[in-house]
């Protein structure tokens, strides 16, 4: 990629050229230009916003966070890709987009104010989170095209030495699951010392009636705190350990996996309130046979040679484009 940036100056002759670039990236920035790529720009906001979630998730996921340069080269390709894609007429229309959002909240079981209140959470808008699909999709899709477009071949060889290869066994394993119910039961911010003694008897107490319980479903009605429990009857759906992982502890994750079906568990305290659970179904991890896995691994494989000719195209494409870095990237 040729980033062009101002010189410093080497020599008298030089003074006045350097004064004239200066004022100029100068004004480039007040404008809120951050990088130039070819006809387009990126702005100093665009790439403020980008950088900020970057970081978010990084302390989120106790990863590195990215220099900004690293970002800034993500924004470059995505908008590369963009114009390729529109060029190519591969775009994302907003009923797609609709349906997606709809979706997540499905799987989810979440209402449309959850929905916000989750995003305001995360720090994204809903307008931000659209982007982030559309760009997703639209990469997918250009990936697709090349793939297509050179007709890649797939012998029966190459995805059978891809599955027989141990390093790749367990990815021709399905996880254990459980299909998940729960009570919740609200704990308030400014609770007394005896208000807490108080609600942790009357949790156990609602345990204990559970444990016996015949119908989860109606000490689900009668107890929970659940906001969505008229539309969910307290059936949260189906999650993998790595999952539950994401928003509960090792300890909780691993109490819940060693029951079995039709079990409930002792009340699990978490930041918000205690929740009971009652594990409604359960499956086993289980290897997958080649004849069932075939058309996963040439999928997988096809998307690998697809992200390779893509990274190639990218290559390409900035060596051929007048990229220019306005905003400073240390």
């Amino acid at each position: 990629m040729r980033v062009l940036r101002c010189m410093p100056v080497l020599a008298v002759s030089f003074v006045l050229m350097s004064f004239a670039s200066a004022a100029h990236v100068r004004a480039e920035i007040i404008n809120g230009i951050a990088c130039k790529v070819g006809g387009d720009i990126i702005t100093v906001n665009e790439f403020k916003k980008a950088y900020e979630q970057v970081r978010e998730r990084a302390f989120m996921f106790g990863v590195p966070i990215p220099g900004k340069r690293e970002v800034m080269d993500g924004l470059i390709d995505n908008l590369l890709i963009s114009r390729e894609a529109e060029r190519r007429g591969l775009i994302v229309t907003e009923s797609e987009l609709n349906e997606i959002i709809a979706d997540i909240k499905r799987q989810n079981n979440l209402s449309d104010e959850e929905f916000q209140r989750q995003l305001k959470e995360e720090g994204i808008s809903i307008e931000e989170l659209r982007e982030q699909y559309r760009k997703e999709i639209v990469r997918t899709r250009l990936t697709n095209y090349f793939v297509t477009g050179e007709d890649f071949d797939l012998s029966e060889q190459e995805t059978k030495a891809f599955y027989d290869d141990p390093n790749n066994r367990r990815l021709f394993r399905t996880p254990a699951t459980l299909n998940l119910s729960q009570i919740y039961i609200a704990v308030g911010a400014d609770l007394s010392y005896q208000e807490a003694i108080e609600l942790k008897e009357r949790v156990r107490s609602i345990s204990e009636e559970a444990y016996r319980a015949d119908n989860f479903e109606e000490l689900v009605m009668r107890y929970s705190a659940a906001v969505n429990k008229e539309q969910n009857r307290g059936n949260l759906g189906s999650f993998t350990q790595e999952q539950l992982l994401s928003f509960m502890s090792p300890q909780d994750v691993s109490l819940l996996f060693s029951l079995e079906q039709g079990e409930v568990s002792p009340p699990i305290r978490m930041q918000d309130g205690y929740y009971i659970f009652r594990v409604n179904e359960k499956t086993e991890s289980q290897q997958l046979t080649y004849e069932q896995s075939r058309e996963r691994i040439k999928s997988f494989l096809l998307k690998l040679k697809g992200d390779e000719r893509l990274q190639k195209w990218l290559e390409e494409e900035r060596a051929a484009t007048r990229i220019q870095i306005v905003m400073d990237m240390e």
